[in-house]
């Protein structure tokens, strides 16, 4: 298998123990851009936001002394506390962006909804602009923001 570079994500520049996968994407994946802090924020640099090459996308949490990452995507475990080792995915149902709860324990909210496995629902379509999204149910979780230029 293949490994490239670390996608640069936030403030220290790089997000530990990202292994994006060697794996064909959508031909028509759509402009997604991810932060992990609020667009609204002052922190909220264009620098700061990672371009998603393509979908679908495994979201999870970075795992120290683990040789092979579970996801695509691995975010810094000291910004999402909940974020399971593979949390969510990211995919296109019938061309609108979606995230699916694939391996949280308690769930994700996304736009102020639940999804997951305790859920009524285990998928979310995000709408155009930015979306947020809880990866835990306590204030201590972490939250990421998708941007999705339609």
């Amino acid at each position: 298998m293949s490994r490239s570079r670390p996608m640069p994500i936030g403030r220290t520049g790089l997000v530990a123990g990202v292994l994006p996968l060697a794996r064909k994407g959508f031909a028509n994946t759509p402009r997604l851009r991810l932060s992990l802090h609020h667009p609204d924020s002052k922190h909220a640099l264009q620098a700061e936001a990672l371009c998603i090459p393509r979908l679908p996308l495994v979201v999870g949490a970075a795992q120290p002394g683990v040789v092979t990452a579970r996801a695509d995507l691995c975010l810094p475990q000291e910004h999402c506390r909940d974020l399971a080792p593979t949390h969510f995915c990211l995919l296109l149902l019938e061309e609108t962006p979606a995230i699916l709860d694939v391996g949280s324990r308690h769930g994700t909210l996304v736009n102020g909804r639940w999804i997951g496995r305790h859920r009524l629902r285990s998928h979310a379509l995000l709408r155009t602009g930015w979306n947020a999204i809880v990866v835990g149910p306590g204030p201590e979780s972490g939250a990421l923001w998708l941007n999705w230029e339609h």
